[in-house]
């Protein structure tokens, strides 16, 4: 019980801690109004772009108008970020974007998001999670590390706390309560020398709690754990293998005689286990979804020189309705066999 309301004030503590102050910037906008704009524009345009937020405004009228762009420029502990705007028409187009002139509340959240972020986070494209692809690859590189302990029997808390001490980004509750009941629930798989962030995916999720790495805006990635029924998108356990089996789980295809005769699912698995010589996780949100438990199903096979592989999609699908199995890889690129 101590070692549970420990680690409930630690995420506690880490969730108040997750505000990063970052490097000091500052926002210049620089505006070009073409040649051929109304005399005055300037004065309504400057009226407008005064009340956005920026550290300073300036604007000039050229003939040759040049493409918007952005310059991060350091000196010291502050990063000048110099925004090159056009003022064409009724709009003002800044660099990935476009706003009407009179939209000030627009081009003021633009404004913020380069001064909390910078624009290399701020303009890039984003993918899952509302993330950059560098913010993605550097989650990913975090949660490779390997998991050095036994989890099958392991309380929850007891695999969490490892995670924890071991990954730097923060993991913090969201809406959701893991009291000290579930917080001792067991881990029923061996996960151990996957990676942190399979191990820490596949414990949670037959609690029904997913993890979402999140990034507010100005502030530091941290790793949500959150309930699966309000989650739209959230960190999966495993994915999909790149590059050719053969190479990446061979001991699949090693060929054995097989006779099963009236076998408890659960102790064929593994002994095909200890033959294939890669972990089995099991996705138990979908067992019990399907009502199989597989230390109640029997299963017969009988087959010369059969590829392992066979053998297990064989086996399981005698588990009405039927399980299958794919072969998905850590973020180490470590294969495992996903059973769901």
């Amino acid at each position: 019980m101590v070692r549970i309301a420990n680690f409930l004030c630690a995420v506690i503590w880490l969730f108040a801690a997750s505000v990063s102050w970052g490097q000091s910037r500052t926002v210049q906008l620089d505006v070009i109004v073409a040649s051929d704009e109304m005399v005055g524009a300037e004065h309504d345009i400057m009226e407008s772009l005064e009340r956005v937020g920026a550290d300073n405004v300036r604007i000039s009228r050229r003939a040759d108008v040049p493409r918007p762009k952005v310059e991060e420029i350091p000196a010291g502990n502050v990063v000048t970020i110099r925004v090159t705007a056009v003022a064409q028409g009724k709009q003002i187009f800044l660099p990935g974007s476009k706003f009407a002139r009179t939209d000030v509340a627009g081009i003021k959240q633009y404004i913020q998001k380069l001064r909390d972020d910078g624009a290399n986070v701020a303009l890039a494209e984003k993918k899952a999670f509302g993330l950059t692809s560098e913010q993605l690859v550097a989650i990913s590189e975090e949660l490779s590390q390997p998991y050095p302990k036994s989890t099958k029997g392991a309380s929850t808390v007891e695999v969490l706390e490892a995670i924890k001490d071991s990954v730097k980004i923060p993991l913090v509750f969201r809406g959701v309560s893991m009291d000290a009941e579930t917080l001792a629930t067991p881990v029923a798989d061996e996960l151990q020398n996957l990676s942190m962030g399979t191990v820490l995916a596949a414990t949670l999720r037959p609690l029904g709690i997913v993890v979402v790495p999140y990034r507010e805006q100005g502030k530091t990635m941290e790793l949500r754990i959150e309930s699966s029924k309000t989650a739209t998108e959230f960190w999966p356990v495993g994915w999909p293998h790149e590059g050719k089996l053969s190479e990446i789980a061979p001991t699949i295809y090693d060929k054995l005689d097989i006779n099963i005769q009236n076998f408890v699912l659960a102790d064929a698995l593994a002994a095909l286990q200890r033959r294939i010589g890669l972990p089995m996780v099991f996705d138990y949100n979908s067992m019990a979804e399907k009502r199989i438990d597989i230390h109640a199903v029997t299963v017969t096979f009988e087959r010369k020189k059969s590829p392992h592989f066979i053998t297990l999609e064989k086996v399981l699908l005698q588990a009405k309705p039927g399980l299958r199995a794919e072969v998905r890889t850590d973020e180490a690129g470590q294969a495992f066999i996903w059973i769901y």
